[in-house]
């Protein structure tokens, strides 16, 4: 490998370092590592660096017990990873991508190398979403050390469940990791739909195994998962319809569960022989941020807002969803006649009037679209308003939240935000989840 002349006047330690790496010059230890095609390949470096950066490579290299010989092999960690390990050593920078951040983590870890830990931490933390999540938690072991962060990933299956179960990844884990899913007993997303993920994720074993996919083998690929699955909590309906079709139930199981729904005591659930669990999982609870903009006096009785008054006549509140809504319904703690206007990203989406005093403006059809981020609603002078203001300071309750399966109702109440609104109600257009973060003035 042909090197420059007097290479070493124009650079700093560090560059010379990875120059002598890149170059094989005067390295004293050899590994020997497999690529991604199956064949074996050498990778030099210094000893001098590799004992200076890890404790392991110390014991390895010069310690009571060093390896004999110059040429190491090593099987569990692939060529390119070893080699993006080698550069964090000599240069502290490092390449990661979701498909090998894991991979380097499982190096660094092995070798100690503990910034480099933190680095791979700091970018899974960095890219999490709900698409990806279940990889992460399936290679849980690798950040069992990290429980703040497990408890994270554990917070997106919870609030994102139904893009959580609908993700490519979701068909890709192990029965483990199914099971450490299932076993939350709180998600946003029906029953119905968590088996029907679960039927999907047991025919892609199938496949992989190369079986048919019918009752008998989708039944062996979920194993105990099933267990974790609140199939009691189905409807006769949706378990006549939907699991009775697969046949991964026996039938003394089938029966058991027919009695239970059938049974309005429900006295088969406390009994110890009952195979499943029998309660409605918990829905994660939404949460919403208001801030109020500019200033409103209380008002007790009618007053009308007249067009050229002060700023104070026009009335506005910001709210911030991280999901796609849609918006259905206003409604005001007393009766409110004139026009409301959303805005977000400083384009009004809707504008609706009414020439009479209402309680609620209703939006016909489905609503409107709102994207993820700030959006808020506004009065348009003239309008008018009998019923009280509540005003800051007067309660300190946060925003109560409503959800159910088909939309999810902020009720403002009395709350420190000095408005008029009771409560607005979203379709959501996936899973909602509101981020509570702030109370205040602008």
């Amino acid at each position: 490998m042909s090197t420059e002349v007097d290479w070493q006047c124009s650079r700093r330690l560090a560059d010379c370092n990875k120059y002598m790496l890149d170059n094989e010059i005067e390295c004293d230890v050899t590994f020997t590592l497999m690529k991604n095609n199956g064949e074996y390949h050498k990778l030099s470096a210094h000893r001098f660096v590799l004992i200076s950066r890890s404790p392991v490579f110390f014991a390895m290299l010069s310690g009571p017990l060093a390896e004999s010989g110059q040429e190491i092999r090593i099987t569990d960690i692939s060529f390119d990873i070893f080699k993006h390990l080698l550069r964090y050593l000599y240069e502290e920078d490092v390449t990661l991508t979701i498909e090998n951040v894991f991979q380097v983590l499982y190096a660094a870890k092995k070798y100690l190398v503990t910034s480099l830990s933190k680095t791979c931490v700091e970018y899974l933390a960095f890219t999490l979403s709900p698409d990806n999540v279940c990889a992460f938690l399936e290679n849980s072991f690798l950040i069992e050390e990290e429980p703040d962060f497990l408890n994270k990933c554990m917070d997106i299956v919870r609030q994102c469940s139904k893009r959580v179960f609908n993700s490519e990844v979701f068909y890709t884990m192990s029965l483990t990791t199914l099971c450490k899913v299932l076993h939350s007993q709180t998600l946003t997303i029906r029953e119905i739909e968590v088996f029907q993920s679960c039927i999907q994720w047991a025919r892609r074993k199938c496949s992989e195994a190369e079986l048919e996919q019918n009752g008998t083998n989708l039944r062996l690929m979920l194993d105990d998962s099933i267990r974790y699955i609140h199939l009691p909590a189905l409807s006769l309906t949706e378990f006549t319809r939907v699991v009775l079709p697969t046949d991964i139930l026996s039938t003394e199981e089938e029966n058991l569960i027919f009695r239970y729904l059938l049974d309005e005591n429900r006295s088969l659930k406390d009994h110890d022989s009952f195979p499943f669990p029998s309660n409605n999982r918990e829905c994660m609870e939404c949460k919403c941020s208001l801030t109020f903009h500019g200033f409103i006096r209380r008002m007790t009785s009618y007053t009308s807002l007249l067009q050229g008054m002060p700023q104070r006549s026009r009335w506005f509140i910001t709210l911030h969803t991280d999901r796609v809504i849609r918006l259905k319904e206003i409604g005001f703690l007393g009766r409110f006649k004139g026009s409301l206007s959303i805005y977000q990203n400083d384009i009004r989406k809707l504008e609706i009037s009414c020439n009479m005093h209402v309680t609620e403006l209703k939006l016909e059809d489905d609503g409107i679209s709102l994207d993820a981020g700030s959006f808020v609603v506004a009065t348009d002078p003239p309008f008018s308003y009998i019923g009280d203001y509540y005003a800051k300071g007067i309660g300190c309750d946060n925003p109560v939240t409503v959800c159910d399966q088909d939309k999810v109702s902020v009720l403002v109440k009395d709350v420190s935000t000095m408005c008029f609104l009771s409560c607005i109600t979203f379709i959501p257009s996936e899973e909602m989840h509101f981020v509570e973060d702030y109370f205040g003035n602008e």
